[in-house]
């Protein structure tokens, strides 16, 4: 059996849940993203849904993070991930705005569905750790998902994130000023800076995807296992 159940189970409920969240950011994203004032007032059922459903999974990322084994100091950079992204997004379903930033910025969500393979690939008992390890396919799976983290990576966060900011501050400096009368400092100053905060996390997280991804390329990643 598996000895970190918890972890197992919240890592397969994000693999589930990942396709829904990333088809209503994409879909949303889309539909919002043709005009300034589409970008910054208009809102979508697709976003509207996609951030019930993300703050709702995040409240209960949080609990789980705050049960598992480990320091809390470990625990600071994921929780503040989990309180100011709920914090930005409940606010935009609030006020009814700057949907478009949130749906774009949720699109990172397509890196899960390969972060939490790779998490319970690595769990002890829970089946999928010998199969990555001793099975022919299993270890070409590993490999494969390996490679989609890095590239998902690369392009839904580190790139995703300079552009969520590119488009912002260029909004910013053409917004109408009946948009801009009506948007508040918190939107302006937080939710980019939010963005920033995630960006640097991701920025520190693909080094060590990059690392991992170049161990199992040499071979040497089924040693350290």
């Amino acid at each position: 059996t598996c000895k970190d159940r918890l972890s197992m189970a919240n890592s397969m409920f994000w693999f589930m849940a990942a396709p829904a969240l990333i088809y209503h950011s994409i879909t949303a994203t889309l539909a919002l993203g043709a005009s300034v004032e589409s970008r910054w007032t208009a809102g979508s059922h697709h976003s509207v849904e996609f951030q019930r459903a993300y703050v709702a999974l995040q409240i209960v990322a949080s609990c789980v993070e705050l049960i598992k084994s480990g320091s809390f100091q470990s625990k600071i950079p994921m929780l503040a991930h989990h309180v100011l992204s709920c914090f930005c997004y409940v606010g935009a379903l609030l006020t009814g705005r700057m949907h478009f930033f949130a749906v774009l910025d949720g699109c990172c969500e397509t890196t899960t569905i390969f972060v939490s393979f790779l998490q319970m690939s690595r769990m002890e008992g829970g089946g999928i750790d010998e199969w990555t390890k001793s099975d022919p396919v299993g270890k070409k799976a590993h490999l494969v998902n390996g490679g989609l983290l890095w590239l998902s990576f690369v392009v839904f966060r580190l790139v995703l994130f300079t552009v969520v900011l590119v488009v912002f501050g260029h909004d910013a400096l053409v917004l109408p000023p009946q948009i801009w009368d009506k948007v508040s400092a918190v939107e302006l100053t937080v939710n980019p800076a939010v963005t920033v905060f995630l960006l640097i996390l991701s920025v520190g997280w693909f080094k060590k995807i990059h690392v991992g991804l170049v161990k199992a390329l040499s071979g040497k990643a089924d040693k350290s296992r």
